[in-house]
């Protein structure tokens, strides 16, 4: 019962462990070890605090959603879309929803994945960095989203590539320079998968040219000769800088 109260407790939200512990009659250990549990079951996601060298104090606490947000009406009982619109966690079930599609839009590993907060009241819902791209997108369930002072300074200070709203509207529209308001409908056709890692870009080259691909464009983006590659001895399986 304890787990099924901790579990609707959570919201889109930085989870304070020693409230749950008093509130369990638990060690902060035993109320993390639940929260891990849950993570590795996948039943709720921890977003990890993105901080910086920025003359502003930053939330380092990680921050937890549900995964699946239709577990959570079930158990609250919300079998209607006007129940679910009702209800005080409706914000957290959307947030939740939306940070996980967008998630999968980009094809974004959740270890490239963050949130972004300041004691100041500046913050960023979801911050994705992948090399050098940072995107950052906040979460509005409305359909007329407007631009925030708090967005102006996530893109100052996190120097975004872009920021993106998602909103409960039907249209994608601009809101200002690098940033725009993005319908939830329409994450599939109006946000571009990222770029893939470089790291693994090379490593999938070079599995190809192990493998003796013939396929010229494996070959010119590594740059190695392709005599040199298809001779045993110079194998990159024998040659130790690979």
């Amino acid at each position: 019962m304890k787990g099924v109260v901790f579990y609707l407790e959570i919201s889109v939200d930085c989870i304070e462990i020693s409230r749950y512990a008093r509130s369990f009659g638990a060690s902060d250990t035993a109320v993390r070890a639940y929260l891990d549990h849950l993570a590795a079951a996948l039943v709720v996601r921890q977003l990890q605090p993105w901080h910086e060298n920025l003359s502003k104090r930053q939330v380092r606490a990680p921050k937890v959603y549900l995964a699946d947000s239709g577990i959570m009406h079930t158990l609250l009982n919300l079998r209607t879309q006007r129940d679910v619109e009702a209800h005080p966690k409706c914000g957290a079930s959307w947030e939740g929803f939306a940070i996980e599609q967008v998630r999968v839009a980009l094809g974004a590993e959740r270890s490239e994945c963050f949130f972004w907060s300041t004691h100041a009241g500046a913050e960023l819902d979801l911050l994705v960095v992948r090399g050098r791209t940072r995107l950052g997108f906040e979460i509005k369930r409305t359909t007329a989203p407007q631009v925030t002072p708090s967005m102006r300074h996530a893109l100052a200070d996190l120097k975004l590539n872009r920021l993106d709203v998602i909103h409960a509207g039907d249209t994608t529209f601009a809101l200002a320079k690098n940033i725009r308001a993005v319908s939830i409908v329409r994450l599939l056709t109006d946000l571009k998968p990222m770029q893939q890692h470089a790291l693994l870009r090379q490593r999938a080259v070079r599995i190809a040219c192990v493998l003796q691909t013939p396929c010229k464009r494996f070959c010119s983006v590594c740059r190695l000769d392709v005599q040199r590659l298809r001779s045993p001895l110079q194998s990159p399986l024998r040659n130790p800088a690979w």
